[in-house]
């Protein structure tokens, strides 16, 4: 382990909420055993930009007499912070859990969360003039900096329609996987490992096994797919991106409050009514999962689809009560 190395961990076992008053002590002896010791913590302190977080903290003021006042302001220019990184990431595997998950609160430091609930849908002004609408159980956090604009979904789904900005670029990240807008609106749905990328307008960008490193400007995309208006991409782990032309306006009907269906499953239109509503239908018989339903319904009425599909397919209520609805096949007389 190099000095840098090093640093590093200390860096990190000092941010640990499990820090003891003997790493404290240690943390100390090391700085003072050796003046390039000082040299080097303050160097990934500064390329953190953590120094100011622990001035603030009074539990580390005391720690933090041993380092000098101006390291803040002016950060060594010539220091490799990709080596930084890699080196506080394997601190993080020495350190456990602790470490990993301050550094977890650090990569998204200043970001803002925005949540729904079950059922819930919620429209949000952004900064920079972008508006971000989230679908049922959606988690998308935002930071915007003077280079960039990032985003990360969480869970769930979310539609963006991006304001021009060729400054700072649009990115949304999606675990490891990265959709960079190139002014345009699309969608992005995230189920489990899953991703889906649906383009109403303009044109997208997908990146696989994306840099979180901060773009400039001028950077450009190396793109796995750039997808063009009207299409959609399944991007899942192992796999090759699967594209394929798809009715935009139906894919997004969920921003009005609506399910659109062209001979989609019945088993596939129960599972996405059943995201908005906690009244729950219920497929008691197998062979109805099969069966076809084309048309238009609102997501917030699940009486009211079972009453248009009863009128069309073999399908009757067995059993309701508030919580659920039972569907079963019905059987010719």
């Amino acid at each position: 382990m190099n000095l840098t190395d090093e640093a590093s961990a200390w860096f990190a076992r000092m941010h640990s909420d499990q820090v003891m008053s003997e790493d404290e002590t240690a943390f100390v002896e090391w700085l003072e055993a050796n003046p390039q010791h000082r040299k080097a913590y303050e160097e990934v302190a500064a390329v953190w930009g953590g120094l100011g977080e622990l001035r603030g903290d009074p539990a580390m003021r005391p720690l933090l007499s041993h380092l000098s006042d101006d390291v803040e302001a002016s950060p060594k220019r010539g220091l490799d912070r990709r080596r930084l990184l890699q080196a506080a990431a394997a601190s993080i595997g020495v350190l456990g859990v602790a470490g990993a998950s301050w550094f977890g609160v650090s990569e998204f430091a200043g970001a803002e969360t925005y949540q729904t609930a079950f059922g819930e849908q919620r429209r949000v002004a952004l900064q920079d003039g972008s508006t971000l609408t989230l679908n049922t159980e959606t988690k998308v956090r935002v930071r915007f900096t003077e280079t960039e604009r990032r985003l990360w979904l969480d869970q769930g789904q979310a539609y963006f329609i991006v304001a021009p900005d060729r400054t700072r670029p649009f990115r949304v990240f999606v675990g490891d996987e990265e959709v960079r807008a190139l002014g345009t609106q699309f969608e992005v749905r995230r189920d489990g490992d899953q991703m889906k990328v649906t383009l109403e307008e303009g044109s997208v960008a997908i990146i696989r096994r994306a840099s979180q490193e901060v773009l400039r400007a001028d950077t450009p995309a190396p793109a796995d797919v750039v997808l063009e208006m009207g299409q959609q991409a399944i991007v899942a782990p192992a796999e090759a991106i699967q594209v394929a032309v798809v009715d935009t306006r139906r894919m997004t009907a969920w921003r009005f409050g609506q399910m659109a269906l062209d001979a989609d499953r019945l088993s596939y239109a129960v599972t996405e009514l059943n995201r908005y509503n906690t009244r729950q239908i219920v497929i008691d018989s197998p062979e109805l999962q099969s069966l076809q339903i084309s048309g238009l319904f609102q997501t917030g009425s699940p009486e009211a689809f079972v009453e248009a599909i009863s009128a069309v397919l073999p399908v009757e209520v067995a059993s309701q009560d508030e919580r659920s609805i039972h569907l079963v096949y019905a059987r010719a007389n």
